[in-house]
């Protein structure tokens, strides 16, 4: 007869009766739902914002009004260039020929 079956026979059966850890619990604590919407309507804000995200919002807000200011100072080059090309070529030609 070989003995290894009636040893995992033993094994299994002491692994049936041994006691389990406890489950863990994942239930959030009391009030916690109650605690963030508290703070989310307080303001708290769980980090402080960043110097570099203020001035990128602002570099880009200053980018686009430039661009802007530019489109609007050179309207009528511009428009004058769009109305008289032809062909889209022509007006690539054209822009390249312009100092």
């Amino acid at each position: 007869m070989n003995p290894a079956p009636d040893r995992w026979q033993k094994l299994a059966a002491h692994a049936a009766h041994a006691p389990r850890p406890p489950a863990p619990d994942t239930a959030a604590p009391p009030w916690f739902a109650a605690r963030v919407t508290a703070r989310w309507l307080a303001g708290d804000l769980p980090f402080a914002p960043s110097p570099w995200e203020f001035l990128s919002v602002r570099s880009v807000a200053l980018a686009a009004l430039v661009m802007l200011l530019a489109l609007t100072a050179n309207y009528d080059l511009l428009h004058d260039q769009f109305t008289h090309a032809d062909q889209p070529v022509d007006l690539l030609l054209a822009a390249l020929d312009e100092p």
